[in-house]
């Protein structure tokens, strides 16, 4: 996957719209989705994006494929340009509001179309939510991009800049965190 992810930086390093189009046609929606989720708001997470991408594209000369992949490239990207945007708009909001949310879509089932299951599973996404936001952050983020964004722990250590083991000791303590959390807030299911 490198080789293919370096020649389409290399082909929009050559000036090649189509490249870049598929770039952003590939990773538009995450982005998006990662702009939203610390920002709360349609117009600005759009904004956002449009930003996050401008500066994609002036550092593409500064990926390296040998590093790590793109997509882990990018979104460290988009994730120091979205707190440089909070340390100058000077919001009081933790960086890592987003993270402390996870993706909800982990959290739902979306070929069911029973209303029960839907509210249960919407409860199970607000309890969890909920623990997490009690596990201390840095071991939240490591969980967050780790269970909800699929990163391997190398991928992890590149976006947070942290040596792979203390992003390893961070996921496992943060999910004993979060499991002593959710035995003590969900009530065990009796057998009859």
């Amino acid at each position: 996957m490198h080789g293919l992810e370096q020649a389409i930086v290399i082909r929009c390093l050559q000036g090649e719209n189509a490249a870049w189009e598929d770039v952003v046609k590939h990773y538009g929606a995450r982005i998006y989705n990662l702009s939203y989720r610390y920002t709360r708001r349609r117009d600005e997470a759009e904004d956002l994006t449009q930003e996050i991408f401008l500066r994609v594209y002036q550092s593409l000369p500064g990926f390296r494929a040998e590093t790590g992949s793109f997509k882990c490239w990018l979104l460290k990207v988009g994730r120091n340009l979205l707190i440089d945007h909070y340390r100058r708009t000077g919001r009081a909001r933790a960086v890592n509001q987003a993270l402390e949310d996870g993706e909800d879509e982990r959290f739902r089932d979306q070929q069911s179309p029973d209303p029960l299951r839907n509210v249960e599973q919407g409860e199970r996404g607000r309890i969890v939510r909920r623990a997490l936001s009690k596990v201390p952050s840095e071991s939240r983020q490591a969980i967050v991009l780790h269970e909800f964004h699929g990163m391997d722990y190398a991928e992890i250590a590149r976006v947070c800049g942290v040596p792979l083991g203390t992003v390893k000791s961070r996921v496992s303590r943060g999910r004993a965190r979060l499991a002593r959390i959710l035995s003590s807030t969900v009530p065990r299911r009796t057998v009859h």
